[in-house]
């Protein structure tokens, strides 16, 4: 028992003035992890940053009639259409002349579905009135799930589209005009026109807005990670602090000692 109390007080003796650190390989151990988290944020966010801020961008060949004439795109438009007589009597260096000039239906049956299998196949583009381009690209969007063509942005060449034709002082005129004036004022009308060419809704959008979600400008709600990851740092590394200073402190007072046998 004297041998082993005068060990212990030799070994506590020596070990006295050993400072109380965390072994080295703790220390690198959670160096390293903290430099790999940094390195997999920074690394993260830079390539999101750089595809979402950098758009693609998408080149189209027309987006006006003007744009369309100066192109050697051939259009295909129905031959009894008031369209085709405005173009065949428009002056030559006009932009309905030059327009003439790139109707490709003149001489060949009045094949409105031939005409839209060659539209998709993009040997041609197609001129008619909205609603008749609407309904083509709801039955597009319907059969194959995606837009494959686009209208464009500008249009020309008003027309009067769903009117009713009859004879001059009919008497059913009176009966029908507050029908479809209670109908058109309501909604009702509107509403069921759109319920049949739903689809050609999502074609309808302007070709940014048609871009997949993931291009797009960073928003706050994608730097949450970073700033949660700033703030548990900004609060761990005080209280860390705090903790290795009074346990350093508290180990330094006289009547501490450390014992450690080899």
């Amino acid at each position: 028992m004297e041998e082993t109390s005068s060990l212990l007080r030799s070994g506590s003796t020596a070990q006295a003035t050993l400072p109380l650190t965390p072994p080295r390989g703790v220390v690198r151990i959670l160096t390293g992890l903290w430099l790999l988290l940094a390195l997999i944020l920074v690394t993260v966010y830079r390539s999101n940053l750089k595809a979402m801020l950098i758009l693609p961008k998408i080149n189209l060949p027309f987006d006006n009639l003007d744009q369309l004439t100066h192109t050697e795109i051939p259009v295909w438009v129905s031959l009894n259409s008031m369209l085709h007589a405005a173009a065949v009597n428009g002056e030559k260096n006009s932009t309905m002349g030059r327009f003439n000039s790139l109707i490709n239906s003149v001489g060949k049956p009045n094949n409105v579905t031939q005409a839209i299998v060659d539209l998709v196949a993009g040997r041609q583009a197609l001129a008619a009135p909205r609603s008749a381009l609407v309904q083509i690209l709801h039955s597009l969007f319907t059969m194959t799930g995606k837009c494959s063509t686009y209208l464009m942005s500008e249009s020309f060449l008003k027309t009067n589209i769903g009117c009713l034709i009859l004879q001059k002082y009919s008497p059913l005129k009176d009966q029908l005009d507050p029908i479809l004036r209670n109908l058109r004022e309501f909604g009702i009308l509107n509403r069921m026109y759109h319920r049949g060419v739903v689809n050609a809704e999502e074609c309808l959008k302007s070709i940014s807005a048609k871009l997949d979600d993931s291009w797009r400008a960073l928003s706050l709600e994608d730097f949450y990670g970073v700033f949660l990851v700033y703030s548990c740092g900004k609060e761990v590394q005080p209280k860390y602090l705090y903790c290795n200073i009074i346990v350093f402190l508290e180990y330094s007072k006289p009547g501490y000692q450390v014992i450690r046998f080899r």
